[in-house]
């Protein structure tokens, strides 16, 4: 069985619910005007994914020596290795004994996430599920992501990143120290903060920075984009060759600029995804996908959303006030947010309690925010804390 549309018409969101919800197996092929993304799933989970454009043994070949992995003659020596033996990377760097099989499922993993997460930025064109009793995986493979988590991420970061892109409109810029070591309270920054902070004595651009850290394109130019507006890092243009701006047009999965239009779009997306669908175009969907679970877990998913936006805005609040407001309506008085934010998609006014150490959240149909415990170092406007009932 298959079914097939186009993107412009049916949100990659809801495709992924909906495989999810019913546990489907089976490969779904993404055809934009850029690139041919292949996403595989096993029970309704993500376990997989593959880029024509941007292959992953490539993407291998560029990741490990920037984080210190191999060296560029030991990835030389697995090239020679591969072209002789045409094994594939993973098998040449195992039988040499350069990197362990858990160390390289790591940086798979991690690449494979960074995979969807693009997707998700700016998906136009096709889209094809066809569904299979098992999967020929035989490479790239991760543990299973199940696409209601998967979701919740995206929709944090889609809602995070506009404000990230302010600072770092240039992933070409080279990332350098921007003030003496002895001048940067240390004791304000995240982990991550000081392993960018480290990094950027390397003098990379943002792209080949990200790469180095193995924290991800998002946390780690969310990092560099904190350190950029504090003065520990600043940004510089490094003036290039003619053979190396044509290679810049073409080489590595995030060379490529920024794409505000495209990022705009998928936020669209992601707020309206679960509002937009009307019920003349749902029901063929309904025929292969019944559940009735279906409605809930969108109501769900997007009051996930909403208690995130809700969230970063208290703490944008406390950090200007210095204490948290005792009702969400004064987040509409100052123009935060919109007064429709405060109704939960179950209708009911979002539950919002001001508490000695922070506040909760919570909705009437039972969703409640419950970030983790700050990281060491976590600067003091995130005390926020938040439970439900």
């Amino acid at each position: 069985m298959a079914f097939e549309g186009t993107l412009k018409d049916f949100h990659l969101a809801d495709i992924l619910q909906l495989i999810g919800l019913q546990r489907k197996t089976g490969v779904l092929t993404l055809e934009g005007p850029d690139d041919t993304v292949t996403i595989f799933f096993e029970e309704g989970a993500v376990v997989g994914a593959r880029s024509r454009r941007y292959p992953l043994e490539e993407c291998l070949r560029r990741v490990l020596p920037l984080r210190g992995l191999v060296t560029e003659e030991q990835m030389a020596e697995v090239e020679r290795a591969q072209a002789e033996t045409g094994q594939r990377l993973g098998h040449v760097l195992a039988r040499l004994n350069l990197l362990s099989e858990e160390v390289l499922q790591e940086v798979v993993t991690l690449e494979i996430q960074e995979l969807l997460y693009r997707v998700f930025q700016g998906a136009q064109g096709t889209y094809r599920f066809e569904v299979q009793a098992r999967l020929d995986l035989p490479e790239g493979r991760i543990a299973p992501l199940a696409a209601e988590a998967f979701l919740i991420e995206a929709m944090r970061r889609m809602d995070e990143w506009p404000g990230i892109m302010g600072q770092i409109p240039d992933r070409d810029a080279v990332v350098s120290p921007g003030r003496p070591p002895g001048e940067i309270d240390r004791s304000r920054l995240t982990a991550r903060e000081e392993q960018i902070l480290e990094l950027a004595h390397r003098q990379l651009p943002v792209a080949d920075l990200v790469d180095a850290s193995g924290l991800g394109e998002f946390e780690a130019v969310k990092a560099v984009a904190f350190l950029v507006g504090s003065g520990a890092v600043r940004l510089r243009q490094a003036p290039l060759a003619g053979a190396e701006a044509a290679r810049v047009q073409t080489d590595g999965v995030r060379r490529r600029p920024w794409s505000p239009a495209s990022i705009v779009w998928a936020m669209w997306g992601l707020t309206a995804m679960w509002l937009g669908v009307n019920l003349a175009f749902f029901q063929p969907w309904e025929i292969l996908f019944a559940s009735p679970l279906q409605g809930d877990l969108a109501r769900q998913v997007r009051a996930q959303s909403d208690l995130a936006v809700l969230a970063r805005h208290l703490d944008r609040y406390y950090a200007e006030t210095g204490a948290f407001p005792r009702d969400l309506r004064e987040l509409v008085r100052r123009g935060m947010v919109d007064a429709d934010m405060l109704r939960d998609p179950w209708g009911q006014p979002y539950r919002y309690d001001v508490r000695e150490h922070g506040y909760s959240l919570s909705t009437g149909g039972g969703v409640r925010l419950a970030p983790p415990p700050p990281p060491p170092g976590e600067r003091p406007q995130r005390r926020a804390e938040a439970d439900g009932r």
